[in-house]
């Protein structure tokens, strides 16, 4: 049973997070967690002008997007949302693509698919085809300081996937990861 709530610890510094239950329809940051972030903070996303923005109280969050999070201190957030598990579409654009992890679990690229036009393949498929450049996904370690690969998209995780071409989907199936170390 996947709940309505989860917990998450967001570390002083920078995150990159995303949210793994969907926020209920027009939720922003100011009313996305139980409890206020700690001030001040900044949060901004990538949208698909390519330039980072700052995401504004008002600003509607999603799923499929990643946020950097820069906290001056260390902050524990509870997420309240809709508990809908089904495959997700993440649109993706050429060149690098801050993502959101959409499920409430891990989920491996070996069950991940991508959608362009009305052909849709593997993971690995559209690796060794040429529409994504890479097959890890990166994403930002708050307590090391630098990015790390994973073979699955990982939960809370916002990540970065590089396409090679513009106008493809992302499908994130609700499939549990079978290895969630990498």
């Amino acid at each position: 049973i996947i709940t309505g709530s989860l917990d998450y610890q967001l570390s002083e510094g920078w995150n990159l997070i995303s949210f793994p239950l969907d926020p209920i329809e027009g939720s922003t940051f100011s009313d996305v967690f139980t409890d206020a972030l700690p001030t001040p903070n900044y949060i901004y996303n990538l949208p698909e002008s390519g330039q980072y923005a700052i995401v504004s109280d008002s600003t509607p969050v999603t799923t499929t997007s990643g946020y950097w999070v820069a906290l001056f201190e260390d902050a524990s957030v509870t997420l309240e949302a809709e508990n809908q598990i089904i495959t997700e579409k993440i649109p993706l654009t050429s060149g690098w693509n801050l993502i959101g992890s959409p499920q409430p679990f891990d989920v491996d690229t070996s069950s991940l698919m991508i959608l362009s036009g009305t052909d849709t393949v593997s993971f690995t498929a559209a690796v060794s085809g040429g529409l994504l450049s890479s097959s890890a996904l990166y994403t930002w370690n708050s307590e090391d300081l630098n990015y790390t690969s994973n073979q699955a998209l990982k939960t809370w995780n916002g990540q970065w996937v590089s396409s090679n071409t513009d106008n493809l989907e992302l499908l994130v199936p609700p499939i549990f990861a079978s290895n969630t170390t990498t």
